[in-house]
């Protein structure tokens, strides 16, 4: 009787032929933990563990929210916002920075790339609970906001000038650095004597974010707000006094802004999405929308009394 002995393959042939296999692709029954085990030529050892690629956030707080944000230079930067109501920036690899702080606690966002800005939306999972934010690499602001939240004085000036004989309106628009222009002061009349320049003052100044002021008045008599950017806009923040001069068919000629006055306050939404050039948001609290200034970014007292306007 002959006994056959079998002899198994070394190390490094087994090895070899396995690391020519994706572990997903492994026959059934090969290794029953072979997920956890790296194969290289010559050799097989356990696959590496968890490694943190970023440094750590003081005080252990969750992360309850990460996006990349894609900038204008097609670079992606990560967002994290923590529990605490910090936003961090991710402006170097493995580095978080603080880009601001002070949000709602135990909040998520939600976010859209467009248009160069990450547009954010602040919930807690069932609805909006915190206002819309834009960031774009370098300002965090707001979406949208109030208009001035009253109107500037305004009579007569002693000068000659063109306006017309009869009541007018005039009224004052806020424009962010981000462009948007915010719904108009409440309207301020007066009685023009006619062949005068108009002397406007105590013209509402806003937050920091405020980077420009439009005037739009009304022809005599009428009801609709034009504005002549060569003569009514105040490129500032500063700037609380003009005299401004325009006849009826200068005035008519220029930009409507009527359709400001229907402007809305964009309120805390739980979501938003980019879509055919526009941004859509949704998951808005029940509120009241007919208040003036009550986010306070509607203007201050150009006295200095520290009072909100309106």
């Amino acid at each position: 009787m002959s006994i056959e002995t079998f002899s198994p393959l070394p190390l490094n042939v087994f090895g070899s032929w396995i690391t020519l296999l994706d572990p997903s692709d492994a026959p059934p029954g090969m290794s029953p933990n072979l997920a956890d085990v790296d194969f290289f030529p010559g050799g097989v050892r356990t696959r590496p563990g968890l490694v943190s690629e970023m440094t750590g956030i003081g005080g252990t707080p969750q992360i309850n929210g990460l996006k990349s944000y894609i900038n204008t230079n097609l670079q992606p930067l990560l967002l994290a916002l923590d529990s605490l109501g910090n936003l961090y920036e991710e402006n170097s690899p493995g580095v978080l920075s603080l880009l601001v702080a002070g949000l709602k606690p135990n909040l998520y966002f939600a976010s859209a790339t467009h248009f160069g800005r990450e547009y954010m939306a602040l919930g807690d999972g069932l609805l909006g609970q915190d206002l819309p934010r834009q960031f774009d690499g370098v300002h965090f602001d707001r979406v949208s906001q109030s208009g001035p939240g009253e109107g500037p004085a305004v009579a007569d000036s002693s000068t000659a000038g063109s306006v017309s004989p009869g009541v007018h309106q005039v009224a004052v628009v806020f424009v962010t650095r981000q462009g948007y222009w915010t719904a108009p002061s409440p309207p301020v009349s007066w009685t023009a004597a006619g062949n005068l320049k108009v002397s406007v003052t105590n013209i509402p100044t806003g937050p920091s974010n405020v980077v420009q002021r439009l005037l739009a008045f009304t022809a005599s008599g009428g009801a609709s707000f034009y504005h002549v950017p060569a003569s009514m806009a105040i490129n500032d923040n500063t700037t609380t006094s003009l005299t401004v001069d325009f006849s009826d068919t200068i005035l008519l000629s220029g930009t409507s802004l009527d359709y400001l006055f229907a402007q809305v306050e964009l309120p805390a939404q739980l979501g938003t999405v980019a879509y055919a050039e526009r941004i859509f948001w949704w998951g808005e609290r029940a509120n009241l929308d007919n208040w003036r200034n009550l986010s306070f970014d509607g203007g201050w007292d150009a006295s200095g009394n520290g009072r909100p306007l309106g």
